[in-house]
Parts: C-alpha cells; structure tokens; sequence
C-alpha cells in the first residue's frame, strides 16, 4: 500500500498498527450476507462475465455532463480513490503522497490526474485497467505492462527496493525472465501485496507475504518478495496455476477465477476467507495457507463439493464475495468465520435469495450491482458507508438499498460499476460521473450517502 513519508504520517501510524491477518480494526461480522439463521459468517471478469445482460438503465446521459465525467473504471482505497478515464489517463482524489502527483496538499477533494513518472511522459496515459490497495496503487497499460506509486515497504510496487514512489514506476520482471513484467491483462492490489494475471492464464505476486499471500508455498514465515515471482499450482497438481480468467486481491488473502467457473484461495486463514479447509501441511501456525486451494460449496442450492458457475470475485478486507451465473451472490469469511461460502439473502431470515446481481465488490463491508442500475450494500457502516444517510457505529445485517436522498426516500439508481474500500464507497453512473460516501483513512469523513466526486 502506500506510504510516503511525507503526509503520509498521519495515516502512516494507522498502517503499521494493522498487523493482524486480515484485520483493519473494522467489525465484520455480517459482510457475507450470508444467512444469520445458518450462520456458523475488484475482480475483473473474464470472458464469461461478457454474457451478462446489460444494465437496464439509459446508455447515453439526457444532456451534455459538465466536469469529472467520461469515466470508465474506478478504485476505492483507504487513502485515496482512483478513476479511468475513457481516454486512457488516470485520476486521483484523498490523502497527498498516494496520488501519483506531488501536489502539496494535505487532503484532495478533487481529482488530480496522475503524473507520468518513468513513462516519460507528463502524464500516466493509455491505461486501461486501475487498481487500488490500502496505500499504493497498480495501473495496466495498453501494450501489458503495470505501474505502481505510493507505499512501497514491503516490496509491493515491484521494482526491487522498498522505496516508496510519489509517482507512477514500471514493475520490474523478477522471475518472469524478461526485464519488466509484460503481457498482463489483469492487476489487483491487496493491503501491502499486488497481483497480476498473465495473458497465458498464469498469476503473479509480489509484495508482503506474512500470511502466504504470495502463494509460494512456503512452509514457514518467508521474505517479502520485491519482485514479481508466479504462483505455484498448490491443490490443482500443476507446477504453476493455469487457466486463470479473473483476480482479486484482498487485505491479505486472494481470490482467482478459473476458465471452468471454480474459484481458488490462498493467503491469511485468520477468517476463513480462502473458503475451505486444507490440510495442515499446507498452513503457517494454523494462520495461512500458502497454496491455492479450490474453494469449497456451504450446500444449500448448491450439490457439488465445490463452488460452480462463477462468473466475478471479490475478495475483501476478511470476507470473500463470488457471483454464480445465474446472478446470485455467495459470501464467506468475516470475524464469525464463515468457513464455507453462503447464499446471500434479501431479508434477514434467510426466506429470499438475492437475485439480478450483475456486480459484486468487497472491502470492509460489501456491495452489489443489480441488472436495473440500483446498488445494495451490506455490513460494516461505522463510516455512512453503506449509503443510508446516517452514521452510527452498526451492522447492516442485510443487502440494504443506497439512498441517493435520505430525507425524500430516492434510491441511487443509473449505476453501471461499483467499488468497495474500507471505509468508502464508489459508484460509476451511465453518465460517466462518480459519486462517493463513506469514510477515508482512520478518520476523514466523507458525506453518508452518494455525493459527486468533483
């Protein structure tokens, strides 16, 4: 994640307090969604998640949008937020020091776009994938190679040194042969970890490895990795993982999405994110598992021994989220440890599924995208972050739907992608603007419910 020395002091103390597996200091209890009643607790898709319909809301804004708008993708970290733009650059909002720009500003309320650092150019350009961890930032470029900034102290910008970066650097190759990193498709970055998928359907990982994250198999403590190194195969029986269509990095575990609809963990066990129980041999002082294992099913609808049909993953502070292609959601993990992957319900006793999911996104506390535009959010709402206009220290037990307008009753609706940080959430709308609310670092407050990021 990301650390500069400069303003980041004040979140700095923050960051190396959060020592524990998977732990921000939120309560998590009930991000899974799942049934409390049988409760015992930024992927990007691949090409499976083209065959989703589209959202049922306008494909072009009813007049001409003024300010941040033609965005394309968005992140949502501890410290700061990021957004893509259609043309290809980058642009950044929160604490100064993590936004690839060395503007001398405290907080950035408004988007700042992200230098070019080493690209040589003035400007971080032909980007088509972004994203963000606890304190540093990833971003992919057209021709497969990825660029980190901010918080580099465990070796989590990929460039060999533990030095942190105030803007864009090119990730080095480590064991992938060549000089750089080359042929990604895919980038994910976890709390002080980074992930990145391979056009040949391989992963790779660098960055802090306390807890297995890095899916080395090591079988005690091993170093931090300040080079990209491969993720060997673990349960699959291969040397090295394969047929990998999508991943996602959370704060100290990782999710990946094979070809065949199953998905695959490891990292900190702490929470029982990684969905499954593997053998001991497998394990860091019962804490980590630190080879992918294939993740397991809860039952229910479900007959197969292990999770199917999946289309998108996310993979959260401590908690872990799956779609099925039929647009229901399965949650796993949290501080009750729900060990094995739950259906999520709409009502608190477990009577109804909730259905017409096109999109998940899992942080400290989770959300999900339904086919009509409007966004449910569930968990952790000690910041506004679920979007109800309040903020009182609470759970939000069940999928509950984001108000745009407390005091009038208005649902926030037009929304085409969403992202979950720790504390905040961001929605992109059909008109390419963003909107934002929650809460930022240990304690910048944004509003509770949806306001624009101008």
């Amino acid at each position: 994640m990301k650390k500069h020395l400069f303003i980041m002091l004040t979140v700095g103390l923050v960051l190396f307090m959060l020592v524990a597996c998977g732990d921000r200091g939120v309560s998590d209890s009930y991000q899974s969604g799942a049934n409390q009643t049988d409760n015992g607790n930024n992927s990007q898709p691949g090409t499976p998640y083209a065959e989703m319909p589209p959202p049922n809301i306008p494909q072009t804004p009813d007049e001409p949008v003024q300010g941040f708008a033609d965005i394309s993708m968005i992140s949502s970290g501890f410290t700061h937020s990021l957004a893509l733009r259609a043309d290809g650059t980058v642009w950044a909002w929160g604490f100064s020091g993590f936004l690839g720009n060395t503007a001398d500003t405290t907080h950035q309320s408004s988007p700042l776009q992200v230098l070019g650092g080493e690209s040589g150019s003035p400007y971080l350009s032909d980007i088509v994938a972004i994203s963000v961890g606890e304190s540093h930032s990833l971003a992919l470029r057209s021709d497969g190679t990825v660029w980190s900034w901010g918080f580099g102290e465990y070796g989590q910008l990929g460039i060999g040194t533990t030095y942190n970066e105030l803007t864009p650097v090119q990730v080095l190759g480590g064991e992938s042969g060549g000089a750089y990193l080359t042929d990604i498709i895919a980038v994910s970055a976890g709390l002080w970890h980074s992930l990145a998928l391979r056009a040949d359907g391989t992963v790779w990982t660098w960055g802090f490895n306390r807890h297995g994250q890095l899916g080395n198999q090591a079988t005690v403590p091993r170093e931090n990795e300040l080079l990209p190194i491969q993720v060997v195969g673990g349960a699959t029986e291969e040397a090295f993982l394969t047929d990998i269509i999508a991943i996602s990095a959370g704060d100290n575990h990782n999710l990946v999405l094979r070809a065949d609809g199953t998905v695959w963990a490891w990292g900190c066990r702490r929470n029982f994110q990684h969905g499954g129980l593997p053998p001991q041999t497998y394990s860091i002082t019962n804490s980590a598992v630190t080879i992918p294992i294939q993740v397991g099913s809860g039952g229910g609808v479900i007959d197969d021994e292990f999770l199917t049909d999946i289309i998108a993953i996310s993979a959260g502070d401590a908690h872990s989220m799956a779609l099925r292609a039929d647009g229901t959601v399965w949650g796993w993990g949290g501080s009750s440890a729900q060990s094995r992957p739950r259906q999520v319900f709409s009502d608190a006793n477990g009577d109804t599924p909730l259905t017409d999911i096109i999109a998940i996104s899992a942080g400290g506390h989770s959300m999900a995208l339904r086919a009509d535009g409007t966004v449910l959010a569930f968990g952790s709402n000690t910041r506004g972050q679920i979007g109800l206009g309040d903020v009182p220290a609470r759970q939000v037990t069940s999928p509950a739907q984001v108000l745009v307008d407390p005091a009038e009753g208005t649902y926030l609706s037009g929304v085409i992608a969403i992202s979950a940080g720790p504390h905040a959430s961001l929605v992109l709308m059909y008109d390419g603007t963003v909107w934002e609310w929650g809460g930022r670092g240990a304690s910048f407050d944004l509003s509770p419910s949806p306001a624009q990021v101008k």
